[in-house]
C-alpha cells in the first residue's frame, strides 16, 4: 500500500504557503551499477536545452517529492501590458497533457460499473446522437490508445456528434487524434451516474445538455482525479490567477495570446493548471493510492500491440528503463505571427518525474522534447 501524502510531502522547506508541496533541496542518491543519478545535472540538462525560449518552468520529483526546480524567462503581459515572469505558480493551458488526466478518470469509472478497456462504448453514447455502428462497437480501449480509426482533430460538441453519428475516418491504425479522448467528455458523466444523465438528456434541449455534460465533465474529472490529490482545475482561466500565455520566439517583436474557455471542447485538453499542480499529479499517479491503485497503474503502463499506453502518448528508452510521458502544444496567430506553448509531464525510471511548460516554440514548430528530456536524464548519471 503506497502512502496517499507522506510520500508526496517532505519535511523540507515550503517553497510557497498554500501550495501543499514541498521541496527537499538535496540530490537524493539513486545508483545505477557503478553510476549515479543527479538532479543538479538534469537541471542543467534541461536547461542548456531549452535556451532560447521566451519563457519555461519545470519542477523535478524525485521519489514522490519536488526536489528542483527552474523558471526562466516571461510568462505574459500584465493589463498594463508590462511583463511579468514565468513561474511555477502560473496557470498555464496544460493542452493535451489533459489526456492523461482524462483516462485515469475513465479508468476509474469503467471499473466502478464492473467494465474494461475492451467493453465497447455503445451503452455509454448520448441516447439520442446519431451512431454509426462502427463507431459504437469501438472498445474503450481503442480510443484511449488512438487506434480507433478516428482520426477526427477538432472537439466541439458538433465535431464530436459527427464522428459518432459517421464512419471510421481510416484504418484502425495507431493515429494521434484528439477526438478520441474528448468523446470522453460526453462519456464520463454517463459513467459517472447513468440515471441522471438519462434524465437530464430527456429533460432539457440539446444545447442545455451539451452544456450539462461539459460542466458535468469538470465536475466528476476533480472528484475522480484531481481533489483526490488535494487539487482542483477548471478549463477557464481564473481571473484572480496569474495564467501564463503562449508566445512567440526572440529575435521578432513580443506577442502573446491568452486562451480563453475550453469547457465545451475539453477532454482531449483544456484544463488550466500550474506547473506545480501537474508535478503534484505526477507525484500522486507514480506514488499513492489516493487517485489510483496499482492494478490501474498497471492498466496504464502496460505495453500493447501499437505506439501508444493509456493516458501516454511518448514512449522512449532511457537510462535504466522506458520513460512514459504525455506532451501537449498549441499553436495561435497573434499579430501576425505564430505564438505557441507547449507541456509535458513525464514518468522515469528511479522514482523521478517532470513537470514542464515552454511558452514558445521556434517559429511555431514543437521542441523536440523527448529528445530534450532523454539527452538531459541520461547525462545525468555520473561516476563518483
Amino acid at each position: 500500500m503506497k502512502t496517499p501524502t507522506k510520500s508526496m510531502l517532505c519535511a523540507g522547506l515550503v517553497i510557497a504557503a498554500g501550495l501543499g508541496i514541498s521541496s527537499c533541496k538535496k540530490d537524493l542518491p539513486i545508483k545505477s551499477n557503478d553510476k549515479v543519478f543527479k538532479v543538479a545535472l538534469f537541471k542543467q540538462g534541461l536547461q542548456e536545452q531549452l535556451a532560447g525560449a521566451r519563457g519555461y518552468q519545470f519542477i523535478i520529483n524525485q521519489d514522490g517529492r519536488w526536489v528542483d526546480s527552474a523558471v526562466y524567462g516571461i510568462g505574459g503581459f500584465d493589463r498594463a501590458g508590462n511583463t511579468f515572469p514565468a513561474m511555477v505558480e502560473s496557470e498555464v493551458n496544460i493542452a493535451s497533457v489533459t489526456k492523461t488526466f482524462t483516462a485515469v478518470a475513465a479508468l476509474k469509472l469503467l471499473a466502478q460499473n464492473g467494465l474494461t478497456i475492451e467493453d465497447q462504448i455503445a451503452d455509454w453514447l448520448p441516447e439520442k446522437w446519431s451512431k454509426n455502428s462502427a463507431i459504437t462497437t469501438l472498445k474503450f480501449r481503442e480510443l484511449l490508445t488512438h487506434s480507433s480509426g478516428i482520426y477526427e482533430g477538432g472537439t466541439s460538441w458538433s465535431s464530436l456528434k459527427n464522428v459518432v453519428g459517421g464512419p471510421l475516418d481510416g484504418p484502425k491504425i495507431d493515429t494521434y487524434a484528439n477526438a478520441n479522448l474528448a468523446l470522453f467528455r460526453a462519456m464520463i458523466p454517463k459513467l459517472a451516474d447513468k440515471n441522471t444523465f438519462s434524465i437530464k438528456e430527456n429533460e432539457l434541449s440539446a444545447d442545455a445538455f451539451d452544456q450539462w455534460m461539459q460542466d458535468e465533465y469538470v465536475k466528476r474529472m476533480n472528484s475522480l482525479v484531481f481533489n483526490p490529490a488535494g487539487t482542483s482545475a477548471v478549463c477557464v482561466p481564473d481571473p484572480k490567477k496569474t495564467t501564463n500565455m503562449l508566445m512567440n520566439e526572440a529575435p521578432e517583436s513580443l506577442a502573446g495570446y491568452t486562451e480563453g474557455d475550453w469547457t465545451p471542447f475539453s477532454g482531449g485538453g483544456g484544463f488550466f493548471m500550474s506547473t506545480v499542480q501537474m508535478a503534484r499529479m505526477m507525484a500522486y499517479l507514480v506514488h499513492s493510492d489516493a487517485v489510483i491503485d496499482d492494478a490501474t497503474r498497471a492498466i496504464m503502463d502496460t505495453q500493447r500491440p501499437g505506439k501508444y499506453r493509456i493516458g501516454w502518448n511518448r514512449i522512449f528508452a532511457v537510462t535504466g528503463g522506458t520513460a512514459l510521458a504525455h506532451g501537449g502544444g498549441l499553436t495561435r496567430p497573434a499579430n501576425g505571427m505564430d505564438v505557441s506553448l507547449q507541456t509535458m509531464i513525464v514518468k522515469l525510471p528511479n522514482k523521478v518525474e517532470l513537470a514542464l511548460s515552454i511558452n514558445s516554440m521556434p517559429k511555431g514548430v514543437p521542441r523536440p522534447i523527448n529528445t530534450i528530456v532523454q539527452t538531459a536524464y541520461n547525462n545525468a548519471w555520473v561516476t563518483e
